[in-house]
C-alpha cells in the first residue's frame, strides 16, 4: 500500500462520523471507532469495580483512556467522545479531574468492598 493511499484512507476516517480523532500532545493523532467508547469507559469501569472490590490487580488501561489523558485538550476529547458530558458522565475507572489534567488516577470507591463479606454471612 502506498503512502498516498494510506493518507487518503486516514483523511476518509477523519470525515466519517463513526470515527473519532483525538490530537495528542506528541503531535500524533489517535483514532477510534464510536463503539470503542463504551469498551474503554463502561466495560473497563465494570471490570475494575469487580477487581477492586476483591483487591485484585486491574487490567491494563485501554488505549482510548490513555489517548484522552494524552490529548492536547482532554476536555475537548471528552466532549468529542461524549457530547452530553459533563452533564451525563460515562462511568469511568479514572478520576475525571486527573484525567482532564492528563493523568490516569484510578477511582477507588469500590476498593475492598468485599473485605467484610465472610462465608459465615450466608443466611
Amino acid at each position: 500500500m502506498s503512502i498516498d493511499k494510506v493518507k487518503r484512507e486516514l483523511e476518509r476516517l477523519d470525515k466519517d462520523p463513526d470515527w473519532y480523532t483525538i490530537k495528542q500532545k506528541d503531535s500524533s493523532t489517535f483514532r477510534c471507532h464510536k463503539d470503542d467508547r463504551w469498551k474503554a469507559f463502561w466495560a473497563y469501569w465494570m471490570e475494575c469495580c469487580e477487581r477492586d472490590s476483591v483487591r485484585e490487580e486491574r487490567p491494563p488501561v485501554p488505549p482510548l483512556l490513555r489517548a484522552v489523558a494524552g490529548a492536547v485538550d482532554p476536555y475537548h476529547a471528552m466532549k468529542t467522545l461524549f457530547p452530553e458530558w459533563p452533564a451525563r458522565d460515562p462511568h469511568c475507572a479514572m478520576e475525571y479531574d486527573a484525567l482532564l489534567q492528563g493523568e490516569l488516577v484510578p477511582t477507588t470507591w469500590a476498593l475492598g468492598a468485599c473485605d467484610e463479606w465472610g462465608d459465615d454471612d450466608e443466611g
